[in-house]
């Protein structure tokens, strides 16, 4: 009964049937389709300005994400206001309920939409070696 415990295929196909990954159609989707339907799950620059002056680690426990233990919290935030200032690494905002946000893009990386908004994990996908 020992030998269904294990599966032996040639070397050149190390898993077996290779399913193929889109990348462009995978991106096209989140960013046109998942993420608009995931905006209403930002919280409010106000109320999370509140609940950080509050309880930071709660605050960001419940609407930070991040990508692995000890990583940088990302948050998703929704705010509208006017840009009154555009600095090297910030840009300053003065929101419609007259809070002075200071955006630092200085760590805003190209993969800050995917840990603000929490819909992807990097466990989902492996890396192939051929």
């Amino acid at each position: 009964m020992g030998y269904f415990s294990i599966t032996i295929r040639p070397i050149g196909d190390p898993l077996g049937e290779q399913t193929t990954f889109d990348a462009e159609e995978y991106a096209e989707n989140l960013l046109k389709s998942v993420l608009p339907n995931n905006y209403d799950n930002a919280i409010p620059l106000n109320e999370l300005v509140a609940q950080l002056k509050i309880d930071s680690d709660t605050a960001f426990q419940k609407w930070s994400n991040a990508i692995a233990l000890g990583d940088v919290g990302y948050f998703l935030i929704s705010t509208s206001g006017i840009v009154s200032e555009i600095n090297e690494n910030e840009v300053l905002l003065v929101d419609r309920n007259n809070i002075d946000a200071h955006l630092q893009t200085e760590f805003i990386y190209g993969n800050a939409i995917r840990d603000a908004s929490g819909l992807i994990d990097n466990k989902e996908f492996r890396i192939l070696r051929i």
